[in-house]
């Protein structure tokens, strides 16, 4: 139980406050894969909350993240995207191997507003209103190169680092 509260929390992180969805899964022109690669797999401890996580084939199991059509994971260069459907856009987590034993988790902070102004000098963000005229998200659609200076624009905030426990 421990687990799931960690991971809903984390991906609450990730969803919460000011939300970057994006128009369609990144990046945009690369091809989906359908099971988590072979370096990925195993079973992870967090530094932040020391609770497990389990990465199989195709699920992360203490968010009940299964690859398919709402969940899809594309490669990145040295990283990997877990884009999230959520309603007709989508968010997106930034996963990166470091070395055999750690993968690092991360997010786009538009909440920063420092980190705001540099991620929409690279591609417009526009935020969208709920019912009540509050902000409800923050939507781009940028392009495969804008999107890779967005990751290197330093726009990203870490959520955790796992290290690898058992393959």
């Amino acid at each position: 139980m421990k687990k799931l509260l960690f991971f809903i929390a984390t991906i609450t992180l990730l969803t919460s406050c000011l939300d970057l969805r994006f128009a369609q899964t990144m990046p945009a022109s690369a091809t989906a894969i359908p099971a988590f690669p072979e370096n990925l797999r195993g079973t992870y401890v967090g530094k932040h909350n020391k609770d497990t996580m389990r990465v199989s084939i195709d699920s992360i199991d203490v968010a009940a993240i299964r690859l398919g059509e709402n969940n899809v994971l594309k490669p990145f260069g040295k990283y990997y995207v877990l884009n999230t459907k959520k309603n007709d856009r989508w968010n997106v987590a930034i996963i990166k191997p470091c070395g055999k034993k750690t993968l690092k988790l991360y997010s786009f902070d538009i909440a920063d507003g420092k980190k705001r102004k540099a991620l929409n000098a690279i591609s417009t963000l526009q935020e969208v209103y709920d019912e009540e005229g509050s902000v409800d998200y923050v939507s781009t659609n940028p392009t495969d190169a804008e999107f890779e200076k967005m990751i290197k624009s330093k726009g990203l905030i870490e959520i955790d680092h796992f290290k690898k426990i058992k393959p």
